[in-house]
């Protein structure tokens, strides 16, 4: 675990080392040379030891106090005062006065490094960012002397009549979605249309079926019905008469006692027809009722599922199995 740390620890330094600038580098000593007098010498562990107390930022810090026309109030209040003991404490509050003053100055809380990225040597780049961005805060704030960094960014105001602001108003932008007087109001996607496949197949065969059984029963009523009898020609020779039989002046048959006889036979003959008739209706009725229950049930079980009781009930789990009903 140790070798691995270890190793983690290189990898990062070597990332660190690798954004340090040298014309970031020379920039700063430069201007330190400039408004303190103070010659640095270059390159990383030279820099860390010059810098480590926290003197000579602390006078950086004077220089720029005194020299701002528009110094902020919070940075012209501070009283900047440096240790020159050498201990370490003493030379971390060095370095907390100069992050404070830079903070009250006016560069932005991301920019300004940590004490131990200066103390410890650990992140020099952002040391050398941080010096840049007091230089551009300079800038800004009126330093009488030579400043460093980035120009920074300034409000850019603009005023406009009140002609202009109504001539803005007439004109259509393209993300209006219209163009020059076109646009899009006859166009329209409408609604769509969603079909399901096994409800749309159980209406048609219900259709099928429906259409197939009002057949079947037309049928069989047309078959039901009683055919009309052929009545027999009432005109008779009298040499086919039986004895009892009698003949009117017209020449027809006498069959007043056979027609009541047949008149009774008729009706018996209709009831039964009726009750054979509303026999079969019935058991249409109840074939009907049962082919529409065993359909609905089939409809219903193909939609649910059940428990498989097959196996054994030593097993806690009951698996879930698809029943479809042929």
């Amino acid at each position: 675990m140790s070798r691995n740390a270890s190793s983690d620890r290189v990898a990062i330094r070597s990332k660190v080392a690798a954004k340090y600038d040298k014309t970031a580098e020379t920039e700063v000593l430069t201007w330190f040379e400039k408004l303190i007098d103070v010659k640095l010498e270059p390159g990383t562990h030279k820099l860390e030891k010059q810098l480590r107390n926290g003197q000579h930022l602390v006078q950086l810090a004077q220089k720029i106090q005194s020299d701002t026309l528009n110094c902020p109030e919070k940075a012209r209040k501070m009283v900047l005062k440096f240790n020159t003991d050498n201990m370490p404490f003493k030379q971390m509050e060095n370095i907390q006065t100069f992050l404070a003053f830079c903070e009250n100055y006016g560069v932005p809380k991301m920019g300004i490094f940590h004490p131990k990225d200066l103390y410890e040597g650990r992140n020099l780049s952002q040391v050398l960012s941080c010096i840049q961005q007091l230089g551009s805060e300079c800038q800004r704030n009126g330093f009488s002397g030579p400043c460093i960094g980035p120009k920074p960014l300034e409000k850019n105001i603009r005023e406009f009549s009140e002609e202009k602001l109504r001539a803005g108003n007439a004109i259509i932008g393209m993300q209006a979605g219209s163009h020059k007087g076109a646009s899009q109001s006859g166009m329209h996607t409408g609604a769509r249309l969603i079909v399901d496949s096994r409800t749309e197949v159980q209406k048609d065969s219900a259709a099928t079926s429906s259409s197939t059984k009002s057949t079947i029963e037309n049928g069989d009523a047309d078959e039901k019905k009683p055919k009309p009898m052929k009545k027999p020609s009432a005109t008779v020779n009298k040499d086919n008469l039986n004895g009892d039989e009698k003949v009117d002046e017209n020449g027809k048959v006498d069959d007043t006692n056979d027609n009541r006889d047949n008149g009774d036979d008729d009706n018996e003959r209709k009831k039964t027809e009726m009750e054979q008739e509303s026999e079969n209706s019935e058991d249409e009725e109840n074939e009907d009722m049962q082919k529409d229950k065993d359909e609905e049930i089939e409809i219903k079980q193909t939609k649910e599922f059940v428990y498989d009781e097959s196996k054994p009930a030593d097993e806690k789990i009951k698996e879930r199995t698809w029943r479809k009903n042929k």
